[in-house]
């Protein structure tokens, strides 16, 4: 079982040992504590060393009782050597044995008295907290609800296949004014009557007989009319002598 905390009690401190366990768990915080944690067909020494030294904390639930105790004396010797952090939890206003003075004298103890243990147990969470190298697996799952979602660049490694460019749009319509369009059709049709009447057909006899002489008398009509113009110039007065009168 992996845990953080090492819980180090006297036997006959097993009813607080429980309530500062079960609250620690409730939390988040992962807990070893024998002989609820032991394995059978392995050997106590080996399970408790492995326990303590795998730990990132021990949590002393101190009373006189442990005073009294060469196993827990043994378990905080073992901690020490480990280097792993010592929370005492005093659940009764003693003092330290000269021998775990030696270890723990100069730490720093929180006192879970005259209260019931429970009544104590956020401020243990909250101490554990500080000294854990890493969280706890509930506590894992809480931080990554509240996690920010990663930045564009941290999101997902580039494709091997980068995406297609975007399409470049069409260019837009031109718009035609609707005067501009009528002129232009009606334009159109007028060259086009113009082609179809220019265009040479073939005329019977009569009909060229009859163009010619039309064209013939048009011609004729012409040439009087110019002749009639030089006459005119022809027979005009000539301009009075000046005599020299004064006006």
């Amino acid at each position: 079982m992996s845990h953080d905390v090492f819980v180090s009690h006297s036997s006959l401190d097993k009813l607080a040992a429980d309530a500062v366990c079960h609250g620690l768990e409730a939390k988040g915080i992962r807990c070893w504590m024998a002989p609820r944690d032991q394995v059978a067909g392995r050997a106590y020494g080996e399970q408790i060393t492995s326990a303590i030294t795998t730990a990132q904390v021990m949590v002393l639930v101190f009373s006189d009782n442990v005073n009294n105790s060469q196993a827990v004396l043994n378990e905080i010797n073992l901690a020490v050597g480990a280097n792993v952090t010592i929370v005492p939890f005093r659940i009764a206003k003693v003092d330290f044995n000269s021998e775990l003075n030696f270890y723990l004298g100069r730490m720093h103890w929180l006192d879970a008295f005259p209260q019931p243990v429970a009544a104590y147990i956020d401020t243990l969470v909250e101490t554990i907290r500080r000294n854990l190298r890493t969280p706890g697996a509930a506590e894992d799952q809480a931080a990554q609800a509240v996690r920010p979602a990663p930045a564009a660049s941290e999101a997902a490694p580039p494709s091997p296949h980068p995406a297609p460019p975007p399409p470049v749009p069409a260019p837009p319509r031109p718009h035609w004014p609707p005067g501009l369009i009528v002129g232009g059709a009606l334009a159109a049709l007028f060259l086009v009557f113009l082609i179809v009447a220019a265009w040479p057909r073939p005329r019977s006899p009569a009909a060229a007989q009859a163009a010619n002489t039309v064209m013939q008398a048009i011609a004729n009509s012409i040439a009087k009319n110019a002749d009639d113009s030089d006459d005119d110039s022809d027979t005009k007065p000539p301009p009075a002598a000046d005599n020299g009168a004064s006006r």
